[in-house]
């Protein structure tokens, strides 16, 4: 896996910091993709698993931050936009949808 050389890396199912750069080897599973977040991201998850994604529309919605640890919290910025729509119909092509923005800062979500 390519990790490019000037960012700071989490595994996302591990929630574990990855020093790599570069080209490096990566453990992977039959049954779970690898996937990696830059630190300093923010990621809107769904936690729930469900069979379709219609049946955890209604679920809550989970920020997470993911900091780098080599940079002190109040020193860290990270921002996020979160697309929502009906999850059903093509209103969203008139307009019918949200995009709600996230901030972190002055460790606070806001």
């Amino acid at each position: 896996m390519y990790f490019p050389t000037d960012e700071e890396w989490f595994h996302i199912q591990s929630h574990t910091f990855v020093q790599a750069k570069g080209y490096q080897d990566v453990n992977v599973h039959p049954h779970q993709m690898p996937a990696y977040v830059r630190a300093g991201a923010i990621l809107a998850m769904k936690n729930i698993k469900r069979p379709s994604v219609l049946q955890g529309f209604n679920d809550p919605l989970t920020l997470e931050v993911y900091l780098d640890p080599t940079i002190e919290a109040l020193d860290q910025k990270a921002a996020t936009k979160v697309y929502l729509d009906d999850g059903e119909t093509n209103k969203f092509s008139d307009g019918d949808m949200s995009l709600v923005g996230y901030e972190f800062s002055e460790n606070k979500l806001e």
